[in-house]
């Protein structure tokens, strides 16, 4: 149903071939006309007519010499586009030299060196990183924030994208270097220059294979003696749960909640950070299990149809019509753990959870609108001149009536943010709402 951010399964080199401002131009004129055909949520945050105009400026084409400055250009269109399941791809070829090999963190908008792929100096853990390769970081994280994907004005997404997958994307936008020269201010506030050889393995590849593979994508842990339990589920993708966990999702949740039933627990913790959606079924049986009556996920489904020219006519959709709860219905206190990396079915779960029963938020906003959003039915299509893919979702979801175009995601009601001594200290804020 809805697809989990597609560069961590296939990473994307750009050759670094030239490209003229006909061809962008051609190709942007291609994007609109595809983007009217197909998207059915175009005009929700703008005017189709007023977004296509955007889309087919070339304003600043005369500065791109590169694949890669082309790119940039052509997927920077997605801050104009504004939907989060929009994405955009470049040419795939083999690449000879290297990621940039620190993981970072995003914290008030600046960098820190984080966690590296193995053998490197781990003395540099939270120093902030000013420059990479001769480009100053705050241009980086400008440039980034337009290419990335987003629902509507929230970009609570875009900002977990960059936190957490820093050097995918930074190859992607800026190219694979066989040695990275970087800026630094250590922890006594001086400025330091380094140069580091890249790795073909990028560090959340390397730290998801030791922190997570070994794990449960789905796991409940349970303090009997308080009567407390945690649920983290990391994803709804049923792919990735069998893939990568063993795990089949109805069954995992069908025997959680028979626990949860058997404990006569008092509070639930439910953790959906960073998990980025999946199937809408998943979200819709997890529901079943926390709301006590009959409840609506979607209010209606739509697509673009042509007359004399394209519009959204209401079409049927995976989930309709009422859903209706299931024997073990938890129905007393309940906790949600959120970030911006809590999207597509996530923040649809969160929305529902918002509308039909009592609980707490906690973290930051969800990434993504929590009232309507376009996913599944993916149309690909491959500009002509620069071949970069670019995938359009088909099917339109509102979950609410009322929509706000300035409405972001789901708020929580208690805000918890990762703060620089919490990185320098390696503690996390999350640790009270969480059972080891």
């Amino acid at each position: 149903m809805f697809r989990v951010l597609a560069i961590l399964l296939i990473p994307a080199i750009l050759q670094s071939q030239s490209i003229s401002e006909v061809d962008i131009r051609e190709d942007l004129d291609f994007l609109s006309k595809n983007l009217l055909k197909y998207h059915p949520n175009l005009d929700i945050y703008s005017s189709s007519k007023k977004i296509v105009e955007e889309i087919r400026s070339t304003a600043k084409t005369t500065e791109i010499k590169t694949s890669q400055e082309a790119f940039r250009f052509v997927s920077g269109k997605s801050s104009i586009i504004r939907c989060g399941h929009t994405h955009f791809f470049s040419q795939k070829v083999s690449s000879q030299k290297g990621f940039f090999p620190f993981k970072t963190c995003l914290i008030d908008n600046s960098l820190y060196l984080i966690h590296s792929t193995p053998n490197l100096d781990s003395s540099l853990y939270g120093q902030k990183l000013l420059s990479l390769n001769g480009i100053d970081t705050e241009t980086i994280l400008t440039e980034m924030y337009d290419c990335l994907y987003r629902d509507g004005f929230n970009n609570q997404y875009p900002k977990w994208i960059i936190n957490t997958y820093f050097s995918y994307f930074y190859e992607q936008l800026y190219g694979s270097y066989g040695i990275h020269k970087f800026s630094l201010q250590n922890l006594e506030d001086s400025i330091i220059s380094k140069e580091i050889n890249g790795t073909k393995q990028a560090p959340a590849k390397y730290l998801r294979s030791i922190l997570e593979l070994e794990k449960s994508g789905i796991v409940l842990r349970i303090n009997q003696t308080e009567k407390t339990g945690y649920l983290k589920i990391k994803t709804f993708d049923n792919k990735l749960l069998r893939r990568i966990y063993k795990q089949k999702f109805r069954k995992c949740i069908r025997k959680n909640f028979k626990q949860i039933k058997s404990q006569e627990l008092n509070n639930l913790t439910i953790d959906l950070r960073d998990n980025q959606g999946g199937a809408l079924q998943n979200g819709a049986f997890l529901l079943s299990h926390l709301i006590n009556q009959p409840f609506q996920i979607i209010e209606k489904y739509e697509k673009t149809k042509k007359n004399r020219r394209y519009s959204v006519r209401k079409v049927k959709g995976p989930i309709a019509g009422m859903i209706n709860p299931k024997r073990n219905t938890y129905k007393r206190n309940l906790n949600v753990l959120i970030n911006g990396g809590s999207f597509s079915c996530s923040g649809i779960v969160s929305t529902v959870l918002e509308k039909n029963r009592k609980v707490t938020f906690i973290g930051e906003e969800t990434g993504g609108s929590a009232s309507v959003l376009a996913g599944g039915n993916t149309k690909s299509i491959v500009l002509p001149n620069s071949k970069f893919r670019v995938e359009i979702p088909t099917l339109g979801f509102r979950l609410a009536s009322n929509f706000n175009p300035k409405d972001g995601g789901i708020k929580p009601n208690t805000m918890i943010q990762l703060s620089y001594e919490d990185l320098i200290r390696k503690k996390d804020p999350f640790s009270s709402w969480i059972i080891d």
